[in-house]
């Protein structure tokens, strides 16, 4: 959209101000699903996701760079909002959505979900059925 408004300081400064806060939420809840989704495994979910996000960001950077040199900024920018397009397409349809519910099983008798076997003379336990 940027390159619709080429040379409006004012509108430029607004889409860059919108997409700032729109990425800035990204990692946050992608962290904050995956340690949801896979509590047993947190520090290698996050490990992972940190591995994807440097790829993602070299391929990027060099997709982009081959654009600029070829096309200039309308062709990077350009691609870059039809890639956007298509993702937010591929994620916010019906069958993309992913139950959180599906995917953890259900805690075993006698057991709690965040800290393994129940234990009878628990203090902690104990101070929260009260």
């Amino acid at each position: 959209m940027i390159t619709l408004w080429n040379g409006e300081q004012l509108v430029t400064v607004l889409l860059v101000l919108a997409w700032g806060a729109g990425f800035g939420a990204i990692p946050v809840a992608a962290q904050t699903w995956m340690a949801q989704t896979m509590p047993e495994a947190v520090e290698g979910g996050l490990a992972l996701f940190v591995s994807a996000l440097q790829v993602s960001l070299a391929a990027g950077s060099a997709v982009g760079g081959v654009l600029f040199d070829t096309f200039g900024t309308t062709g990077s920018l350009l691609t870059a909002t039809v890639a956007a397009g298509l993702g937010s397409a591929a994620v916010s349809g019906a069958g993309a959505a992913v139950d959180r519910l599906d995917l953890v099983p259900e805690p075993a008798e006698g057991s709690s979900p965040n800290r393994g076997p129940a234990v009878a003379n628990d203090a902690h336990a104990a101070a929260r059925s009260e």
